[in-house]
């Protein structure tokens, strides 16, 4: 499993003592990944099929995030080992991010805990990656009384790289009056042998 640190630090901090100051963390993540530290400034050469992880290295970095926010991963999440004010800067950029609509995670404590939750991370990193690009079809719109109910076409394709189509009804009822009892019947059984478990319903449902 790769990780990219993308790595946040001071400009008075050269890459060298970057890793000295931190060997610790990133001793304990080679353990279990391979990590491949990358420089903020090298942020738009990185794929976003690739698994990120903002590595806050040190206080001051605040503005340097900020002026990279187009390119950064989503979400964000930021590793900060409380090293050279890094834990308060992490804060700051979060609340920063969460305001203009971004999600993002701190990951902070023990070193255990944060490897943990890494692989979490990734795995829902995968999930996510397999729905870009995927259209979901829309059929009708929500009731008038559920005000709570609208999807935000624009954010989730942002989000998560979903499209969302709206499917006019007259379109299903073309479908539906041109379609054979056969046809259906063949369409159930198929979608019948491939479920995991059936129940309750017959073949005459």
């Amino acid at each position: 499993m790769v990780i990219n640190l993308i790595t946040f630090a001071s400009l008075l901090h050269k890459q060298a003592s970057v890793r000295s100051s931190h060997e610790v963390i990133l001793t304990e993540l080679e353990k279990y990944f391979t990590v491949n530290v990358i420089d903020y400034q090298d942020i738009k050469k990185l794929s976003p099929d690739e698994f990120s992880i903002l590595f806050i290295a040190t206080g001051g970095v605040e503005r340097l995030v900020i002026q990279h926010f187009e390119s950064l991963p989503h979400p964000a999440i930021m590793l900060a080992d409380g090293m050279q004010n890094s834990l308060a800067a992490a804060l700051e950029i979060s609340s920063w991010l969460r305001g203009r609509g971004m999600k993002s995670e701190i990951l902070h404590g023990e070193l255990t805990e944060i490897i943990k939750r890494i692989f979490v991370l990734h795995s829902n990193f995968m999930a996510q990656r397999s729905l870009s690009g995927t259209r979901i079809g829309v059929l009708g719109t929500p009731s008038s009384w559920l005000v709570a109910s609208n999807v935000d076409y624009l954010l989730a394709k942002w989000r998560w790289g979903v499209e969302y189509m709206d499917i006019p009804l007259e379109r299903i009822y073309e479908h539906y009056e041109n379609i054979t009892d056969d046809e259906v019947g063949e369409a159930c059984a198929a979608l019948a042998g491939k479920a995991l478990a059936c129940r309750e319903a017959t073949p005459k449902i």
